[in-house]
């Protein structure tokens, strides 16, 4: 069974502008509450950021190749392991639910060794 971690907190009580950087500075800043609440780091937010734009233009989406959410989880790689957690491909179309297993497809990358990253190669050179 695979446990993706709930963060509760409401968003503004815990994130002072002053540690997020300016609003102006993130091409997706609507997603930043979810960013937090789906367990990203503050180190992290600028890198998720500039992935969420680069494979949907912050809109969770469903692509082509079915990618599914902000942060375009692979169906054909991920929809076992997500399945077997009781959840689908089609919630990953909420936001704070594709950014949770956006954070699981990084954390797994690290596993195998590779930079986190690495699953967005094909956006953007991020490692």
């Amino acid at each position: 069974m695979i446990i993706i971690p709930l963060l509760l907190i409401p968003f503004n009580s815990i994130l002072p502008m002053y540690a997020v950087g300016h609003i102006d500075n993130y091409n997706c800043p609507e997603h930043l509450p979810a960013m937090i609440e789906a367990g990203w780091s503050l180190a992290e937010l600028r890198q998720v950021d500039e992935i969420v734009w680069a494979e949907t233009r912050c809109q969770s989406v469903v692509s082509d190749t079915y990618d599914y959410g902000l942060m375009q989880v692979n169906r054909k790689t991920w929809r076992s392991t997500i399945e077997d957690a009781g959840a689908t491909m089609q919630d990953l179309l909420d936001p704070v639910t594709g950014l949770r297993w956006g954070k699981y497809v990084s954390k797994q990358a690290e596993v195998y060794g590779w930079c986190k990253w690495q699953p967005w190669y094909m956006s953007g050179n991020w490692c």
